[in-house]
């Protein structure tokens, strides 16, 4: 089969049958679950020709099979487009690019016309408008003036000949293809392979150190991470092992109450080759000392800490999900809620939804996943955390979103009905000429409406933010036409609109379920 395998991937490599642009990302997918890797780089080469933005990948259906296999992808992208912006830099300053004479009403420092020079680098950062029609787009909004009054026709650009662009044209593929060819889709994980090698001798002896000062901490009463203390924690008949080397002596009994898991795993009379220390059975566990440490001191009438930062926490509440210890989770979840412990920053943020969806903590799933739309879903803002992303858990979260998207859209279109509260008392501004609310509440809830439906991936609309927008909108107004009215209605009313459109607004979100 080897011979028929060749002459398959030589076919393919001619593009016999020929792979269509839309079809490159399930080729690739196919390619890398097949373990194909001459294909997979082949169609990652075709996958920069297709938009490649999580909002595109979600709208066209590709998410759906992508999640789990987009992180060595989007390495390659960034790899490409690092490349083109630096040798767009030489081509537009010394290159061909620069030598095209274009007479043009707006050139930069370098004598380049500012659209050709916007082009070139829209190319480096999205290399899907690497194409001709793209090119002629570009000109011909350059050409066309805008409704801008300082807009105007440029003339020069408009007299531009075929043979002058087909000139510049072959100049940039010169640059664009060999440069792309250059960059290898499999770079990244040759060079982690050669540095494990030499180095894993190292990181045993490394492991095996930190194992004992570990270990030497422990047993250490003066050292911070000292063992709990108690009367109840004497005469121990069972030790706990870390994955890190570290021992914790408990009773089988405080165990099998607070853990079915433990329970069951106890009750089973144990074989007569496990292993004894100071004649005690050793169960080993796959969580390290410092979450140990803190689950053993919820099991035991001593004080506990819960870690201050939010991804320990979670970690600590996924081993007392693992090990089924409901009242721990519940004590865990209090001291969390106590202490405001959340994800500060998106990836952060992206990081815990990984977890929490992979470990089945559905509570903290829903929280995060919530406190994610404050934060841009785009490859960059996840960035790393994108390894994390396992099965379906980037295409959940994206649709989680359109339906928050949704959501908050019908409710600020119910906003704009006059005939509905609370809007109904902006009616009768004397800046606004027909019969509907106030015009400056009506552009401020427009454009809303606007951005969310032109994307989802931007950072939706927050309720407690609505009022500072309210009020900025309004005294704008106010200020520019002295309305009468609309002050009026805001002494009057204005308070209690801001508290309903945020209630209605929350609610809309509250509504819709990550699950």
């Amino acid at each position: 089969m080897d011979v028929v395998l060749m002459r398959i991937g030589d076919n393919l490599a001619l593009k016999n049958p020929l792979i269509q642009e839309e079809n490159s990302f399930c080729a690739y997918f196919l390619a890398k679950k097949h373990d194909l890797g001459r294909e997979a780089d082949q169609e990652s080469r075709f996958t920069l020709r297709v938009p490649m933005t999580i909002e595109d990948l979600e709208n066209t259906g590709k998410l759906e099979v992508l999640s789990g296999d987009l992180h060595q992808l989007c390495g390659y992208h960034q790899r490409v487009r690092e490349c083109l912006a630096g040798e767009f830099i030489t081509f537009m300053t010394f290159g061909a690019g620069a030598r095209i004479n274009f007479r043009c009403i707006k050139l930069n420092s370098s004598d380049v016309p500012i659209w050709l020079r916007d082009y070139v680098n829209s190319v480096a950062v999205n290399p899907a408008l690497f194409n001709l029609s793209k090119f002629h787009l570009a000109l011909t909004r350059h050409v066309v003036p805008s409704n801008s009054p300082s807009s105007r026709s440029c003339q020069s650009c408009a007299s531009i000949s075929f043979a002058t662009i087909d000139t510049f044209w072959t100049a940039l593929s010169g640059v664009i293809e060999p440069s792309i060819e250059n960059v290898s889709f499999s770079a990244a994980n040759v060079t982690v392979i050669c540095l494990t090698i030499p180095l894993q001798a190292e990181t045993n002896l490394r492991l095996e150190s930190e194992m004992r000062s570990r270990q030497s901490r422990y047993n250490d009463p003066t050292a911070d991470f000292s063992p709990p203390q108690c009367p109840a924690m004497q005469n121990a008949d069972v030790i706990l092992q870390s994955s890190d080397g570290v021992h914790f002596h408990v009773h089988k009994s405080i165990l099998s109450m607070s853990s079915p898991f433990f329970h069951d795993m106890l009750s089973v009379p144990q074989p007569a080759d496990s292993e004894l220390v100071d004649g005690l059975l050793v169960v080993y566990l796959t969580e390290d000392a410092e979450v140990l440490h803190n689950l053993v001191t919820l099991l035991y009438p001593i004080p506990f800490v819960t870690p201050d930062d939010y991804d320990k926490a979670l970690t600590l509440l996924s081993a007392s999900h693992k090990y089924d210890m409901a009242a721990v989770q519940s004590s865990i979840r209090a001291k969390m809620k106590s202490k405001d412990l959340h994800p500060l920053t998106a990836a952060a943020t992206f990081r815990a939804y990984c977890f929490a969806s992979a470990k089945g903590l559905t509570q903290e799933m829903e929280c995060v996943a919530r406190l994610s739309l404050d934060f841009p879903m785009t490859f960059e803002s996840i960035g790393d955390e994108l390894a994390m992303f396992g099965g379906w858990a980037l295409r959940d979260l994206a649709r989680y979103r359109k339906r928050c998207r949704d959501s908050l859209v019908s409710c600020l279109e119910s906003l704009l009905d006059l005939r509905l509260p609370p809007s109904d008392i902006w009616v009768g501004c004397q800046s606004t000429t027909s019969p509907t609310i106030a015009w400056w509440l009506q552009t401020l809830l427009t454009e809303h409406i606007r951005t969310l439906r032109g994307t989802f991936a931007l950072s939706l609309l927050k309720p407690s933010s609505f009022r500072a927008e309210y009020l900025a909108s309004l005294q704008s107004h106010v200020s520019q036409t002295d309305c009468t009215f609309c002050s009026k209605v805001h002494i009057m009313h204005g308070e209690t609109f801001c508290v309903q459109a945020e209630k209605k607004l929350q609610n809309s979100l509250d509504r819709v379920s990550s699950s």
